[in-house]
Protein backbone atom coordinates (compact mmCIF):
# COMPACT_ATOMS: atom_id res chain seq x y z
CA UNK A 1 0.00 0.00 0.00
CA UNK A 2 1.71 3.33 -0.75
CA UNK A 3 2.32 5.65 2.09
CA UNK A 4 -0.47 8.86 2.02
CA UNK A 5 2.84 10.90 3.79
CA UNK A 6 4.35 13.96 1.20
CA UNK A 7 7.76 13.44 1.41
CA UNK A 8 10.26 16.38 1.38
CA UNK A 9 11.01 16.22 -2.52
CA UNK A 10 7.51 16.28 -3.18
CA UNK A 11 6.70 19.06 -0.45
CA UNK A 12 9.11 21.42 -1.92
CA UNK A 13 8.29 20.94 -5.58
CA UNK A 14 4.49 21.56 -4.56
CA UNK A 15 5.47 24.75 -2.52
CA UNK A 16 7.59 25.44 -5.33
CA UNK A 17 4.75 24.75 -8.09
CA UNK A 18 2.16 27.01 -6.29
CA UNK A 19 4.65 29.87 -5.72
CA UNK A 20 4.97 29.97 -9.59
CA UNK A 21 1.36 29.63 -10.04
CA UNK A 22 0.93 32.73 -8.10
CA UNK A 23 3.47 34.99 -9.72
CA UNK A 24 1.97 33.62 -13.41
CA UNK A 25 -1.55 35.02 -12.35
CA UNK A 26 0.21 38.07 -10.64
CA UNK A 27 2.65 39.04 -13.83
CA UNK A 28 1.78 36.84 -16.99
CA UNK A 29 -1.55 35.24 -17.37
CA UNK A 30 -4.59 37.19 -19.48
CA UNK A 31 -7.06 38.01 -16.59
CA UNK A 32 -9.63 37.80 -18.91
CA UNK A 33 -8.83 34.01 -19.96
CA UNK A 34 -8.42 33.05 -16.52
CA UNK A 35 -11.87 34.50 -15.56
CA UNK A 36 -13.69 32.65 -18.22
CA UNK A 37 -12.21 29.43 -16.59
CA UNK A 38 -12.90 30.47 -13.23
CA UNK A 39 -16.65 30.91 -13.97
CA UNK A 40 -16.84 27.13 -15.73
CA UNK A 41 -14.66 26.10 -12.50
CA UNK A 42 -17.34 27.23 -10.45
CA UNK A 43 -20.54 26.47 -12.10
CA UNK A 44 -19.06 23.01 -12.60
CA UNK A 45 -17.36 22.51 -8.91
CA UNK A 46 -19.24 22.32 -5.91
CA UNK A 47 -18.42 24.99 -3.32
CA UNK A 48 -17.98 22.69 -0.68
CA UNK A 49 -15.23 20.63 -2.87
CA UNK A 50 -13.77 23.40 -4.72
CA UNK A 51 -10.32 23.85 -2.35
CA UNK A 52 -10.23 19.58 -2.85
CA UNK A 53 -10.65 19.89 -6.33
CA UNK A 54 -7.62 22.63 -6.68
CA UNK A 55 -5.57 20.33 -4.47
CA UNK A 56 -6.38 17.33 -6.64
CA UNK A 57 -5.71 19.33 -9.91
CA UNK A 58 -2.37 20.63 -7.81
CA UNK A 59 -1.61 17.12 -7.24
CA UNK A 60 -1.55 15.99 -10.80
CA UNK A 61 0.11 18.56 -12.59
CA UNK A 62 2.78 17.72 -9.72
CA UNK A 63 2.72 14.22 -10.73
CA UNK A 64 2.96 14.94 -14.15
CA UNK A 65 5.71 17.07 -13.93
CA UNK A 66 7.75 14.47 -12.59
CA UNK A 67 7.21 12.35 -14.66
CA UNK A 68 10.86 10.35 -15.79
CA UNK A 69 11.84 11.78 -12.21
CA UNK A 70 15.75 11.94 -11.66
CA UNK A 71 16.49 12.56 -15.22
CA UNK A 72 14.59 15.26 -15.53
CA UNK A 73 15.72 16.42 -11.96
CA UNK A 74 19.72 15.88 -13.73
CA UNK A 75 18.46 18.28 -16.82
CA UNK A 76 17.34 20.29 -13.98
CA UNK A 77 20.87 20.60 -12.19
CA UNK A 78 22.74 20.70 -15.19
CA UNK A 79 20.88 23.75 -16.59
CA UNK A 80 21.07 25.32 -13.26
CA UNK A 81 24.94 25.49 -13.64
CA UNK A 82 24.48 26.78 -16.91
CA UNK A 83 22.47 29.30 -15.82
CA UNK A 84 24.91 30.05 -12.60
CA UNK A 85 28.03 30.46 -15.59
CA UNK A 86 26.13 32.34 -17.70
CA UNK A 87 24.93 34.73 -14.50
CA UNK A 88 28.40 34.98 -13.65
CA UNK A 89 29.83 36.46 -16.67
CA UNK A 90 26.85 39.07 -17.39
CA UNK A 91 27.21 40.47 -13.60
CA UNK A 92 31.00 40.66 -14.07
CA UNK A 93 29.41 43.15 -17.22
CA UNK A 94 27.53 44.80 -15.00
CA UNK A 95 29.60 45.34 -12.19
CA UNK A 96 30.55 48.75 -12.12
CA UNK A 97 27.08 50.03 -13.51
CA UNK A 98 25.36 51.72 -10.47
CA UNK A 99 21.66 50.80 -11.90
CA UNK A 100 20.03 48.20 -14.51
CA UNK A 101 19.30 50.27 -17.70
CA UNK A 102 15.18 50.45 -17.89
CA UNK A 103 12.77 49.04 -20.00
CA UNK A 104 11.93 51.97 -22.54
CA UNK A 105 8.70 53.77 -21.52
CA UNK A 106 6.43 54.86 -24.72
CA UNK A 107 6.20 58.66 -24.42
CA UNK A 108 3.46 60.64 -25.66
CA UNK A 109 2.91 64.01 -25.40
CA UNK A 110 0.45 65.50 -23.30
CA UNK A 111 -0.87 67.37 -25.69
CA UNK A 112 -2.27 64.63 -27.79
CA UNK A 113 -3.29 62.36 -24.48
CA UNK A 114 -5.09 61.86 -21.47
CA UNK A 115 -5.09 60.11 -18.62
CA UNK A 116 -7.54 57.62 -17.36
CA UNK A 117 -8.17 56.32 -13.77
CA UNK A 118 -8.76 52.59 -12.76
CA UNK A 119 -10.31 51.99 -9.71
CA UNK A 120 -7.52 48.97 -8.91
CA UNK A 121 -3.77 49.13 -7.83
CA UNK A 122 -0.78 47.20 -5.90
CA UNK A 123 -3.19 46.27 -3.12
CA UNK A 124 -5.26 44.25 -5.51
CA UNK A 125 -1.79 42.76 -6.78
CA UNK A 126 -1.44 44.77 -10.11
CA UNK A 127 1.61 45.95 -11.78
CA UNK A 128 1.46 48.18 -14.67
CA UNK A 129 2.12 45.37 -17.19
CA UNK A 130 -1.00 43.75 -15.93
CA UNK A 131 -2.95 47.41 -17.45
CA UNK A 132 -0.87 47.07 -20.37
CA UNK A 133 -2.04 43.43 -20.98
CA UNK A 134 -6.10 44.59 -19.72
CA UNK A 135 -5.97 47.60 -22.33
CA UNK A 136 -4.84 45.58 -24.98
CA UNK A 137 -6.26 42.64 -24.91
CA UNK A 138 -10.14 43.86 -24.28
CA UNK A 139 -9.86 46.82 -26.21
CA UNK A 140 -7.81 45.76 -29.01
CA UNK A 141 -5.31 48.54 -29.17
CA UNK A 142 -1.50 48.33 -29.58
CA UNK A 143 0.42 48.31 -26.57
CA UNK A 144 2.64 51.55 -27.98
CA UNK A 145 -0.39 53.35 -27.81
CA UNK A 146 0.04 53.08 -24.22
CA UNK A 147 2.29 55.60 -22.09
CA UNK A 148 3.12 56.10 -18.39
CA UNK A 149 1.55 54.24 -16.06
CA UNK A 150 1.70 55.29 -12.28
CA UNK A 151 0.23 52.16 -10.01
CA UNK A 152 -0.61 53.20 -6.11
CA UNK A 153 -1.99 51.17 -3.55
CA UNK A 154 -5.94 51.59 -4.26
CA UNK A 155 -5.71 53.56 -7.38
CA UNK A 156 -4.20 53.44 -10.64
CA UNK A 157 -3.16 56.22 -13.43
CA UNK A 158 -2.77 55.54 -17.18
CA UNK A 159 -1.56 57.88 -20.26
CA UNK A 160 -3.28 57.06 -24.26
CA UNK A 161 -3.63 58.62 -26.78
CA UNK A 162 -7.00 61.30 -26.26
CA UNK A 163 -8.68 59.46 -29.37
CA UNK A 164 -8.09 55.98 -27.58
CA UNK A 165 -9.49 57.14 -24.41
CA UNK A 166 -12.82 57.16 -24.96
CA UNK A 167 -13.28 53.55 -26.30
CA UNK A 168 -11.20 52.27 -23.75
CA UNK A 169 -12.98 53.70 -20.67
CA UNK A 170 -16.49 52.52 -22.42
CA UNK A 171 -15.02 48.74 -22.98
CA UNK A 172 -13.08 48.48 -19.18
CA UNK A 173 -15.65 50.44 -16.72
CA UNK A 174 -17.51 48.19 -15.24
CA UNK A 175 -15.52 45.16 -15.68
CA UNK A 176 -15.09 42.47 -13.12
CA UNK A 177 -11.13 42.37 -12.84
CA UNK A 178 -9.50 40.43 -9.81
CA UNK A 179 -12.55 40.49 -8.23
CA UNK A 180 -13.47 43.61 -8.46
CA UNK A 181 -16.23 46.06 -10.72
CA UNK A 182 -13.88 48.17 -11.96
CA UNK A 183 -14.04 51.66 -12.06
CA UNK A 184 -12.59 53.32 -15.37
CA UNK A 185 -13.14 57.54 -16.03
CA UNK A 186 -11.25 60.24 -17.49
CA UNK A 187 -8.60 61.60 -14.39
CA UNK A 188 -10.16 65.08 -14.34
CA UNK A 189 -6.82 66.68 -13.51
CA UNK A 190 -3.45 66.27 -11.80
CA UNK A 191 -3.32 67.05 -8.08
CA UNK A 192 -3.60 65.14 -4.62
CA UNK A 193 -6.71 66.56 -3.67
CA UNK A 194 -8.43 65.00 -6.73
CA UNK A 195 -6.44 61.66 -5.83
CA UNK A 196 -7.41 61.53 -2.30
CA UNK A 197 -10.99 61.85 -3.10
CA UNK A 198 -11.04 58.96 -6.00
CA UNK A 199 -8.92 56.87 -3.52
CA UNK A 200 -11.66 57.59 -0.91
CA UNK A 201 -14.25 56.56 -3.53
CA UNK A 202 -12.46 53.14 -4.41
CA UNK A 203 -11.91 52.15 -0.46
CA UNK A 204 -15.84 52.61 -0.01
CA UNK A 205 -16.66 50.85 -3.07
CA UNK A 206 -14.11 48.31 -2.02
CA UNK A 207 -15.71 48.40 1.52
CA UNK A 208 -19.15 47.16 -0.15
CA UNK A 209 -17.61 44.35 -2.18
CA UNK A 210 -16.58 42.69 1.02
CA UNK A 211 -19.68 42.92 2.96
Amino acid sequence: MASSNIDSYQEERFVELLKEAVVQVKTEEDPIILSNYKKLFQKNVPITLRAWVSAYLAKSMLQAGNKGGRLRRNDHAKSNRKFDRNNKKENSKNFNASNPAPSPRIVIDPAVSETIFFSVGRNRGVYPRDLVGLIANTVHIDRDRIGDIRVLDNYSFVQVYAEDAPKIIETINDLEYRNRRLTVSFSRKKGEKVEDEQDATVLASNKSADL
